[in-house]
């Protein structure tokens, strides 16, 4: 698992609800960083990966980065 300065967990854009969740459970962090070509694309919360189980659309104005994550 690597790690930004910022201290977040990365995942990039193309991981995978479950790729996402396992990071964020075995990290701890409060959040992952989406980063791509060493550039920060957004954030994903946990509120972010429980809609993505859910299957909700996501909220108005969110950026999704992978189609994986929406239902």
């Amino acid at each position: 698992m690597k790690k930004a300065p910022c201290a977040l967990p990365v995942a990039g854009p193309q991981a995978d609800l479950d790729e996402l969740i396992n990071l964020l459970i075995q990290s701890g962090a409060e959040a992952l960083l989406i980063v791509e070509g060493g550039q920060p694309l957004g954030v994903v919360t946990p509120t972010d990966l429980l809609r993505g189980v859910q299957g909700s659309e996501p909220e108005e104005g969110a950026v999704v980065l992978a189609p994986e994550v929406q239902a």
